[in-house]
């Protein structure tokens, strides 16, 4: 019973942390704090930050990069990558490997994290992104969240002035790419768009 009790209460903080991180995102002046980084260094940092978790799940972590410099919020973005990473873990097989990648294109950097797991219903790769929204699936309990991560990685990229989505990759798997364009632009609040 004490173990539950811990449970529950972990995930309720989990839970008011993200509604108040949520809410803060759209609060007047939120803003982004760019900084000069190489994709490499980017993409190292969240990897190296999540091989302990992948390895303890017999998974693979690959960081691919074009190299390339681009001015960024590093924590935020590096955020954002650790969601979408542990996502991966979470519904990716043993043996698998999760592949994190960014490369330049045009005039912005596209992000990737691509998994092997079990992809997502076509009807709801857009869906995921929306709060409080969360896939059924049979193993829903033992692998359930807050349903805010994907919303509050959103916030994030469209404060960079980016844009973020979601793939199901063939024979199987989901690809996650977001872009955060090389230079900046001012975009409207990010969740007044998400409340229209």
């Amino acid at each position: 019973m004490l173990e539950i009790a811990s449970s529950s209460t972990d995930r309720l903080v989990r839970l008011v942390n993200e509604v108040l991180y949520f809410n803060r995102l759209d609060a007047d002046g939120a803003s982004v704090n760019r900084q000069p980084a190489t994709t490499e260094e980017v993409v190292r940092e969240a990897v190296d930050a999540m091989q302990p978790l992948a390895s303890s799940n017999c998974q693979m972590i690959r960081g691919e990069w074009c190299g390339g410099s681009i001015a960024l919020d590093r924590d935020r973005i590096h955020q954002v990558l650790i969601n979408l990473i542990q996502n991966a873990t979470k519904f990716s097989p043993s043996l698998s490997i999760i592949t994190v990648r960014a490369c330049p294109v045009g005039n912005e950097v596209q992000f990737e994290v691509a998994d092997e797991g079990r992809g997502v219903p076509e009807g709801n790769l857009e869906s995921i992104f929306d709060p409080f929204f969360q896939v059924e699936a049979g193993d829903a309990r033992s692998q359930s969240g807050t349903g805010l991560g994907l919303a509050i990685r959103r916030g994030i990229v469209e404060l960079h002035g980016g844009q973020i989505w979601a793939e199901n990759r063939h024979p199987r798997g989901t690809s996650v790419k977001f872009t955060i364009p090389l230079t900046q632009t001012i975009e409207e609040p990010w969740a007044a768009r998400a409340a229209s």
